[in-house]
């Protein structure tokens, strides 16, 4: 399985999802992230913070 170069959904930039990071989304039934790692966190943390308002 070769690594996928994705663009992240929201800011744009590249990001690659390498085959480690393919199979745990495979084993877990996720689709492969349309965000990189930094938008992720912060949409956690936006859902998060919306728990307590």
């Amino acid at each position: 399985m070769a690594d996928i170069t994705r663009q992240c959904k929201d800011c744009g930039k590249s990001f690659v999802i390498n085959e480690g990071q393919q199979k745990w989304f495979k084993n877990k039934g996720f689709s492969f992230p349309v965000r990189c790692e930094a938008c992720r966190q912060v949409r956690k943390q936006q859902k998060e913070t919306k728990k307590y308002e």
